[in-house]
């Protein structure tokens, strides 16, 4: 057990005291009714993040509070770039171009949309995929 390593089990402990009972440690109890489940919801586990585009009033009454943007991390210059660039990546893909026109033959079966069929007109055969 090291005495200088952080642990962050430690810190939510000391929190919980000073906060008082935790709703986590009081749903305990029923969860016997629940099947073993506890009455807290999937983001009760984790920490609260502000986010730095929502404003709200109550920052602007605490001045000693600082506010972090987030800043992507500097990528070293002399790596090689593996990655697509994004002009490749909009291009339209081999296969979504035009089909070319189905040709008659005798040993294929040519699928027909029935919700495009009017009466007195001659249907068109449609791809399948």
């Amino acid at each position: 057990n090291a005495e200088g390593v952080d642990n962050p089990w430690k810190d939510t402990e000391m929190h919980a005291e000073v906060l008082g009972p935790s709703p986590h440690l009081a749903s305990e109890g029923r969860s016997a009714k629940h099947g073993g489940r506890k009455d807290s919801k999937m983001t009760a586990h984790f920490p609260r993040v502000h986010r730095g585009d929502e404003k709200s009033d109550r920052s602007e009454h605490r001045p000693g509070r600082k506010h972090c943007r987030y800043a992507p991390p500097s990528l070293p210059t002399n790596k090689k770039w593996l990655g697509i660039p994004v002009e490749e990546m909009r291009r339209m893909p081999a296969c979504g171009l035009h089909l070319p026109p189905l040709k008659p033959s005798a040993n294929h079966t040519v699928t027909i949309r029935v919700d495009l069929l009017k009466e007195g007109e001659v249907p068109k055969p449609t791809y399948i995929y």
